[in-house]
């Protein structure tokens, strides 16, 4: 009776754990939702409007689309890339085109995944100032 008490004890938590976990199509879907609740259905056949290219299996999902009346849009890349150990790291890049906003964003913080040394010195041969008086460039990937 102890071993079977014992035994349901130590299983719980793992059980508790397996539910929990969310698979990785979920983990890329819940990144995009940002720009994804922007989307309406313009056309009125019950099925939100935008494109999307959804490969959650090989750990990439990209979505785009506009909204009326304004005509802005969105998009938003998420990949993601497993360790050894089986987490994700995730590197993203969104645009919102009326709120001119470009950027790129990880669960992980940035400066640990691009290379040592890595900065606007890396694109020119010419000295760059220090201490600029607003943005010299913007990183994206594909």
């Amino acid at each position: 009776m102890k071993l079977l008490i014992s035994l349901l004890l130590g299983l719980i938590p793992s059980l508790i754990f397996t539910q929990t976990q969310k698979s990785l199509k979920e983990m890329l879907w819940e990144r995009v939702q940002p720009c994804y609740s922007m989307f309406e259905d313009m056309d009125d056949d019950g099925v939100l409007d935008f494109d999307q290219i959804d490969d959650a299996r090989n750990g990439y999902l990209q979505i785009s689309g506009s909204w009326p009346t304004c005509g802005c849009s969105c998009s938003s890349t998420v990949g993601a890339y497993k360790n050894s150990k089986g987490d994700y790291t995730f590197l993203q890049s969104d645009q919102v085109i009326c709120d001119w906003e470009r950027k790129i964003s990880s669960n992980r913080p940035i400066e640990d995944l691009l290379p040592e040394g890595f900065g606007i010195h890396s694109f020119t041969s010419v000295p760059v100032e220090d201490q600029l008086n607003g943005s010299a460039f913007f990183l994206d990937f594909e």
